[in-house]
Formats: C-alpha cells, sequence, structure tokens
C-alpha cells in the first residue's frame, strides 16, 4: 500500500476513536482542533506542494505563452514577408505581361498597316497589269486580224491569178515531170 493511504487510515482510525471519546456539545471546536493536531503538518504540506505545482505550472503556463507568442509572431513575419514576395513577383510579371501585351499590341497594328499597304499596291499592280495585258491582247488581235486580213487578200489574188492564167494539164503535168526527174537526179548527185 502506498504511504499516504496508509497514513490516513491511520489518521481516520484515530479521529473515529477521537470523535467517540469527545462529548457531543463540544464536538465542532474540538473536533477542529484535533483535525488541526493530527492534520496540521500534512495540510501544510499538501498546501506547500500545491503552492509549488501552482509557481511551476504558472511558470511552465508563461514560458508556453511566451514561446506561442514568439513562434506566433515568426510565423506571421514569415507570411507577411512570403506574401510581400509573392505580391513583388506578381507585380513584375503583372508588368511583363503588361510590356509583351503592348508589344503584341504594336506588332499587329505594324502587321496591319502593312498589310494595307501590300493590298493597295497589290490591287495597283494587278489593275496596271490587267491594262496591260487588255492593251497587249487588242494588239496582238488587230496585228493578227490584219494578218489574216492579208493573208485572205494574197490567197484571193492567187487564187486570182491562178484562174487568169489557165495552164493547160498536159503542160502542167510536163513540168511536174521534169520537176520530179531533176530532183531525183539531184539525189543521185549528192
Amino acid at each position: 500500500m502506498k504511504k499516504g493511504t496508509i497514513m490516513t487510515k491511520k489518521s481516520h482510525n484515530v479521529v473515529h476513536s477521537v470523535n467517540s471519546s469527545i462529548p457531543k456539545e463540544d464536538n465542532p471546536d474540538k473536533l477542529t482542533s484535533i483535525r488541526q493536531l493530527l492534520f496540521g503538518e500534512e495540510i501544510a504540506r499538501l498546501d506547500a506542494t500545491i503552492a509549488d505545482h501552482y509557481k511551476l505550472f504558472s511558470e511552465k503556463f508563461i514560458s508556453l505563452e511566451t514561446l506561442i507568442k514568439t513562434s506566433n509572431d515568426k510565423i506571421e513575419k514569415n507570411i507577411q514577408s512570403a506574401m510581400s514576395e509573392l505580391n513583388q513577383s506578381i507585380s513584375v510579371n503583372n508588368n511583363k505581361h503588361l510590356q509583351q501585351e503592348d508589344k503584341l499590341e504594336q506588332k499587329l497594328i505594324d502587321f496591319s498597316s502593312r498589310f494595307k499597304e501590300f493590298k493597295t499596291h497589290t490591287e495597283h499592280d494587278l489593275s496596271e497589269a490587267h491594262s496591260e495585258l487588255e492593251t497587249s491582247a487588242t494588239k496582238i488581235y488587230k496585228s493578227l486580224e490584219k494578218e489574216v486580213r492579208l493573208l485572205s487578200k494574197k490567197i484571193e489574188q492567187t487564187s486570182q491569178e491562178l484562174s487568169a492564167n489557165k495552164t493547160d494539164r498536159k503542160t502542167l503535168a510536163t513540168l511536174l515531170e521534169t520537176m520530179a526527174v531533176n530532183l531525183i537526179q539531184g539525189q543521185k548527185q549528192e
């Protein structure tokens, strides 16, 4: 058994025997005196132990409270620092994006301007090329038409000459035969 338990049982027995021997009318005052006599040292020791424990717990509580406050301050500073860095990083990235957006917008404006210029020049060049082709086609058509008329006139003129100079078939046949013989002889000589 524990020491405190033995002590309590002994004390309880002593108190019980003392209580039975004390007359009933003086009981409350005498009982208090007896209790003080029997348990006074134990109560004082327990009070001292409780006071020591209370002091120790108070010190530990204050130490823990200080540690928590210090940790919270450090965490808060770290969070503030991280938030500041994050905000600064976001600001820098935002500025970079805005600059890139401005550059892209300027390039788009330049491209649009150049495209309009190219379109205007192309339309002008195509118009000129179309006009030149049309002019050339008209000249060629007129030249061909003139050549066709001249050729038609020559054919008609030759036809009239042939009609006017009717030659006899025999003369023509003889002439052709002579030409054929001359050609054959010319080929053999070569």
